[in-house]
């Protein structure tokens, strides 16, 4: 089957990946869209594997906190340079993060990487090109009467 401009291009849309990556995938799988994004998935973990060793020392905090102020998460996760923590897409993964412990009550980091957060962090390393932990989280509640409040300085 040919590769045309409008396959890779939608690939690429979905994953977030580099085009010669996308269409190297589409040919591998004959031009099968789902083949050729579990391709991607499968080795998207692999080069996660091979980054895992690096060192993660820049990063941000994430805070979630309940509409009434009954319970806040708050999460550091790091990433190996400053330039790349101010990356939308990995800004966007630390607030998920954050509303994901604080929609759990999560602290636990390898019951909260569970249900999909590992695999987004490992997706977002193949398209960064750097290793990314999630490090440590807490959640707080307040408790009855009192409020938990937060503040981060960007």
């Amino acid at each position: 089957m040919q590769i045309t401009a409008g396959m890779v291009k939608d690939l690429r849309e979905r994953t977030g990946l580099g085009m010669m990556e996308c269409k190297a995938a589409l040919t591998e799988t004959d031009g099968d869209m789902a083949a050729a994004v579990d391709l991607l998935r499968k080795k998207s973990s692999l080069k996660a594997e091979k980054k895992a060793g690096r060192t993660a020392a820049e990063g941000l905090l994430g805070i979630a906190s309940a509409a009434d102020g009954s319970a806040a998460a708050l999460v550091e996760v790091n990433i190996e340079t400053d330039f790349a923590a101010k990356n939308e897409k990995f800004r966007a993964y630390v607030v998920k993060v954050a509303e994901t412990a604080l929609a759990r009550g999560e602290s636990d980091i390898a019951k909260l990487m569970a249900d999909g957060l590992d695999a987004e962090r490992q997706a977002l390393v193949q398209e960064i090109g750097e290793n990314i932990t999630v490090r440590r989280a807490a959640v707080l509640k307040a408790a009855a009467g009192e409020v938990v409040g937060s503040y981060v300085h960007s």
